[in-house]
């Protein structure tokens, strides 16, 4: 994974910074998504395909936390930023709290149900992404016909 997040760091960030940031948070999103349900599809001894998933989820992982920070950054004011990540933080540390508890149950249900539970995830919050992409669109459209 650290080589991944180093090589995608490196090539492709620089690339993905030219374009909105929307567009580097959903190839991340997509990336994580594919890597998540490419991870549920490995087979014992299925070590390329499980390689594969390492590679798409790490390039995922660090595509969506860049331009996640990178969009919070552009979009809160310089006078509230600290306040408002901060709060913003908080409230993403407390509702993980329970994560592992309902993975642990989800578990002891059925050990592929956390991995079916965030591939699901990944995939809502890319379908939340290409909304958010495509009001992002529509307020840079009328703010150019203003």
């Amino acid at each position: 994974s650290a080589v991944v997040n180093l090589f995608v760091y490196f090539i492709f960030i620089p690339r993905l910074m030219k374009k909105r940031s929307s567009k580097g948070l959903i190839h991340g999103l997509l990336l994580l998504t594919l890597g998540s349900i490419l991870f549920l599809m490995v087979k014992p001894g299925g070590y390329i395909i499980f390689i594969i998933s390492i590679i798409l989820t790490a390039s995922g992982n660090i595509l969506m936390n860049i331009f996640r920070d990178t969009l919070w950054n552009n979009v809160i004011g310089e006078g509230e930023r600290a306040k408002i990540f901060s709060a913003c933080q908080g409230i993403i540390s407390i509702i993980a709290i329970p994560s592992g508890i309902i993975a642990g149950t989800l578990y002891k249900a059925k050990s592929i149900y956390p991995f079916i539970g965030s591939s699901i995830i990944f995939f809502a919050a890319l379908i939340f992404a290409i909304i958010a992409s495509k009001v992002e669109r529509k307020v840079i459209a009328n703010n150019l016909n203003v």
